[in-house]
C-alpha cells in the first residue's frame, strides 16, 4: 500500500468535518503525510515529511500557525473515535 493510499484510509476515519478538508490536497501533499493530530479546541496538526503544518478552512496547509487554523471540536473527536472504534 503506497502513502496516498494509506492516507486515503485514514481519514476516512476522521469525522465528516475534518476529512473533507483534506479532499482539495495534491497528491504530493497526501503522499508526505505521516500523522494528523486532533485534540479538542486545539488546530488540527500535521506531521509531513516537511514537518509541522496545520490545515486552514480552504483545506490549504500552512507551516505557519494561525488562530483561522481549523480547530477540532468535541463532535469531531467523538465523530473520529466511533469511526474508528466501527461504531461499537
Amino acid at each position: 500500500m503506497d502513502n496516498i493510499q494509506r492516507f486515503d484510509t485514514a481519514i476516512a476515519n476522521l469525522s465528516p468535518a475534518i476529512a473533507s478538508l483534506f479532499s482539495a490536497l495534491s497528491s504530493e501533499e497526501k503522499a508526505q503525510f505521516r500523522e494528523i493530530r486532533l485534540r479538542t479546541e486545539k488546530p488540527v496538526i500535521v506531521v509531513t515529511s516537511n514537518g509541522v503544518s496545520f490545515i486552514m478552512p480552504s483545506g490549504r496547509l500552512t507551516c505557519v500557525y494561525s488562530d483561522l487554523a481549523v480547530r477540532a471540536v468535541e463532535k469531531d473527536i467523538q465523530d473520529t473515535f466511533h469511526r474508528l472504534c466501527g461504531y461499537s
